[in-house]
């Protein structure tokens, strides 16, 4: 007769223990006159993890980068959780600035919808567009690579769950190899359900787009056109507590559908062409 497996519930006060003692550890292996740097985002992963360090924040370093996008009750949210730690290096960008400049982010962008092919005399679509992770880098991974690197930190304790569908390419208890660091991931082997319990038995506040979408969403830029997977809560979050960010945001999306149509179709008729004249 086959029997179910039982799994036995994590006890995530004892993994939060757990975590303690194991950063407290690494800390007294720090040579003397180095840093210990954490990064902190303000979203669900980073706040259990600023939870789980709270007693040792005062050798620790939060490092945390502000878009200029964030919605005022993010904003506010995330300088209070911060108030928690004594030494706090913000790095500042401008996404709206980026975004007028680059075009706006998306998953699929046509290399001649570029702001760079349109100033070389590309035809303009309705908007200009850039890549999603080139906008990220320019207004979040790239400040928050420069903090670390000016800071030398000898170990950065991030959020990074091994579960998450796009992560740091880093592993844990490895030396990174463009800051020098040794990555300390507390949380790699955490799911999310892990998280969502714990945020709900400890009340941690967090965003309330994690409501619409319990498998994580950023709250970095409300109007973010990048992440598709992203954008139904969002933009549900927004009609409900901000109507005319949820307008500016879903007028920016048909522009963007529209730009991508156009030189899609442009694309594939090239293409097509090619090869009908090719196998001619």
């Amino acid at each position: 007769m086959q029997t179910t497996p039982v799994t036995t519930p994590r006890d995530l006060a004892h993994e939060l223990d757990k975590i303690r003692a194991n950063i407290a550890a690494r800390l007294e292996t720090v040579p003397p006159g180095r840093t210990v740097a954490m990064t902190y985002s303000g979203g669900r992963d980073s706040t259990v993890l600023l939870h789980a360090v709270a007693p040792l924040l005062a050798r620790i370093v939060v490092i945390h980068v502000a878009t200029g996008a964030a919605l005022p009750e993010d904003a506010e949210r995330i300088d209070i959780a911060l108030e928690s730690a004594p030494a706090v290096l913000r790095m500042r960008s401008d996404q709206a600035d980026d975004i007028a400049r680059n075009g706006c982010p998306s998953d699929i962008a046509p290399v001649m919808a570029s702001a760079q092919a349109i100033a070389s005399g590309a035809a303009p679509g309705p908007i200009p567009i850039q890549s999603t992770f080139s906008c990220c880098a320019r207004n979040l991974w790239g400040p928050m690579q420069s903090a670390i690197i000016a800071l030398r930190p000898a170990m950065l304790i991030t959020g990074t769950r091994a579960s998450e569908p796009l992560r740091s390419p880093c592993q844990p208890d490895t030396i990174d190899p463009i800051t020098g660091a040794m990555h300390v991931a507390p949380l790699w082997d955490w799911t999310d359900e892990d998280i969502a319990e714990t945020v709900r038995l400890r009340r941690l506040p967090v965003s309330a787009i994690y409501d619409l979408r319990p498998d994580g969403a950023s709250v970095d830029c409300w109007s973010c056109t990048g992440y598709a997977d992203e954008l139904p809560a969002r933009m549900v979050y927004l009609e409900r507590h901000h109507p005319a960010k949820a307008s500016a945001l879903r007028e920016r999306l048909q522009d963007l559908e529209a730009t991508v149509d156009r030189k899609h179709q442009a694309w594939q008729r090239q293409i097509a062409i090619t090869l009908d004249d090719t196998l001619s």
